[in-house]
């Protein structure tokens, strides 16, 4: 059941390139699984042994935004098989991205491309090209498009055709990277004191279920509530009822890679980490005993204070957030 790809090129010039390509019909494709790219090329006809052609393959977002990597491909037998290391392309992916943050492109001219409005980063057969970097750059987590194709890099030789044949394209050398979660609940009750309640846990960017993709976002989230009885370390003569009960929360986010690219955040300095945080203390005081007297069960009794204070705090890759709202009130009910 194999079969191969027989691509046939005439009248290419020097630096030409001529490729046979297909797009993911239903959804792109995420190869972040995978540490290699393996691929049979071979080329057929004059050319190739002479240096003049080479093969390539290519994954990326368009014709303008993708990965390459180029090498010969011999005519007389099928060895080598090409082996792409992807994480050399992710490395160059990062490099354009923190280029693209501090100025504007700077082209190598070692990676053979004139035109001074793309980004362009290599490195021996491997190049990365993207002219829209804000918009559709090339993505190992969402690969849209593949393509093989030929390239001439010489003239010593005169040539009406060009072959070349692609055989089993496929992933390999998979990713095998411990996924870790953590849980922890803990609770104190001090009788009728006070209480802490205490709620922690803790997944790792690799954590998952069975046929889940890592999400590569490792999370963290801390829940306190708390209540106490602020009227127990008062005499009791004071007849006074003082709950106190305050609550406190905090999520936090260490993305391993930026948000829906294949570029590691500890590529680019100054990389925000999401967090995020909310404090709500809220204080009553009011009688618990009937007073004695005629001024005190008129004015003392139906009285009752109120104050709440909440604090929050965001903060995301591109923004920070804070807000502080206090409120105080009081109550006067009187039964007759």
């Amino acid at each position: 059941n194999e079969k191969s790809l027989r691509l046939i090129a005439r009248g290419l010039e020097v630096g030409d390139r001529a490729e046979a390509y297909l797009r993911f019909p239903v959804a792109p494709q995420n190869a972040l699984g995978y540490r290699q790219l393996r691929v049979w090329m071979r080329g057929r006809g004059p050319g190739w042994e002479e240096g003049d052609l080479q093969a390539f393959i290519k994954a990326g977002s368009d014709d303008r935004n993708f990965y390459m990597y180029r090498a010969p491909a011999r005519s007389s037998t099928w060895e080598p098989e090409f082996v792409v290391d992807l994480e050399v392309w992710r490395r160059l992916r990062a490099r354009l991205e923190a280029e693209r943050l501090t100025g504007p492109p700077v082209v190598d001219p070692a990676c053979g491309v004139a035109d001074p409005g793309v980004y362009v980063a290599c490195e021996g057969p491997y190049l990365v090209y993207t002219a829209d970097p804000g918009v559709n750059p090339p993505n190992l987590a969402a690969i849209q498009e593949i393509s093989a194709g030929i390239y001439r890099s010489g003239g010593a030789v005169v040539l009406t055709e060009a072959e070349l044949w692609v055989d089993d394209i496929r992933l390999g050398n998979p990713v095998s990277e411990l996924g870790t979660a953590l849980s922890l609940d803990a609770r104190l009750v001090a009788s009728d004191v006070g209480n802490v309640s205490v709620s922690f846990v803790q997944e790792n960017g690799q954590f998952r279920q069975i046929n889940q993709d890592p999400t590569y976002r490792g999370t963290g989230t801390l829940q306190l509530s708390s209540g106490w009885q602020l009227d127990r370390f008062l005499p009791e003569g004071l007849g006074l009822s003082m709950p106190l009960n305050i609550t406190y929360s905090r999520a936090a986010v260490n993305p391993e890679l930026l948000t829906g690219t294949d570029v590691p955040s500890d590529a680019l300095s100054g990389v925000r980490r999401p967090s995020s945080s909310s404090q709500n203390y809220n204080l009553t005081i009011r009688r618990s005993r009937k007073g004695t007297g005629f001024l005190t069960q008129a004015l003392v009794d139906p009285l009752s204070l109120r104050a709440s204070l909440v604090l929050g705090r965001v903060g995301t890759e591109f923004s920070s957030a804070s807000s502080d709202a206090h409120a105080v009130a009081a109550n006067y009910n009187l039964q007759m």
